[in-house]
């Protein structure tokens, strides 16, 4: 998949990240599943516009409880916005955000590695965008 932007965009285009968005509450409480989310999600949207804007969307299938699961699991302070507009990527840098707070995730330099890798490729796409 790394290197072959049709499958990616394949795996775009059934879902994956819509996938990965709803497991995400389950991937904050295993740390191996976690790892192996953001390294699909980073390998995913590695040169891959489709990938990347599939992501900043809203995710049709982040059902309520999963909101409300994540916020519990992380004790964090209720959601602010509706499931409904929460994104793949504001997923990920809350859980990132809340990694650095509450220092909760123990071989977190692999996954703020990948989960950094992920934002980098967003931005590499945001700047190519706007030139």
């Amino acid at each position: 998949m790394s290197n072959n932007l049709e499958i990616k965009e394949s795996l775009t285009k059934i879902g994956l990240h819509s996938l990965i968005h709803s497991i995400w509450c389950w991937s904050l409480q295993d740390q191996n599943l976690l790892k192996t989310s953001l390294s699909t999600l980073c390998t995913l949207t590695a040169n891959n516009k489709l990938g990347i804007n599939a992501m900043s969307q809203p995710s049709i299938s982040a059902s309520t409880s999963n909101a409300n699961s994540f916020n519990a699991s992380s004790n964090s302070l209720s959601s602010q916005s509706s499931s409904s507009s929460l994104n793949l990527l504001s997923t990920i840098i809350k859980s990132l955000q809340k990694s650095f707070i509450n220092q909760q995730l123990k071989s977190s330099f692999i996954i703020q590695k990948y989960a950094f890798s992920i934002l980098t490729n967003f931005y590499t796409r945001l700047t190519v965008h706007n030139l």
